[in-house]
């Protein structure tokens, strides 16, 4: 009989238990990893963007430093960090956004490749290269 009392006023202290014990939700979510212009652009820059935009430079973009990614090319700044949504770099990469597609030659970049170089772009074009 004493066991039942002792279960149901465990059980009647559930509640309060659950209550005040922190949410696994908050605990163990790791934070997103910033995107890294070494390891995740790097590699597609080369693939995709140097043979024009290297040392022939072409529409006065040099993509092979961040210097030359900072100064922009004949059509300005690449990217404008209060109005990503006119950044050169997104709208000429994002096929949806009108205008000369890049890369001119060779296919489009993916959507998750388009999307790094968003991610990059909000996260404030950092160069982990330097």
């Amino acid at each position: 009989m004493n066991r039942i009392f002792l279960l149901g006023g465990l059980l009647a202290l559930l509640p309060v238990v659950v209550a005040l014990a922190p949410h696994s939700q908050d605990q163990g979510q790791a934070k997103p990893v910033p995107v890294s212009f070494k390891k995740d652009l790097l590699p597609l820059v080369e693939e995709k963007c140097v043979r024009c935009h290297g040392k022939r430079a072409s529409g006065g973009l040099d993509l092979r430093t961040p210097e030359s990614w900072k100064k922009g090319g004949r059509s300005g700044k690449l990217w404008h960090l209060e109005k990503i949504e006119q950044s050169v770099l997104l709208i000429r990469i994002e096929s949806d956004k009108g205008g000369p597609q890049m890369p001119k030659m060779g296919k489009p970049m993916k959507e998750e490749e388009q999307a790094l170089f968003r991610t990059w772009v909000k996260e404030g074009a950092n160069f982990d290269v330097e």
